[in-house]
């Protein structure tokens, strides 16, 4: 997850925010989120693949 900050514009400001996927290559994936947990933070940096 990556955090941003979200300035305050006006008394009718919106923002849309949740969990998103993405396909690395091309159109067509299809995505639905049975559960959404926020945990604790990793120590890992986020593309660090180590066990």
């Amino acid at each position: 997850m990556r955090l941003a900050p979200f300035s305050s514009s006006g008394a009718n400001a919106r923002w849309l925010v949740g969990p998103m996927c993405c396909t690395p290559e091309r159109g067509g994936l299809t995505v639905h989120f049975s559960d959404f947990t926020i945990g604790p933070p990793i120590v890992k940096d986020l593309h660090d693949i180590s066990m």
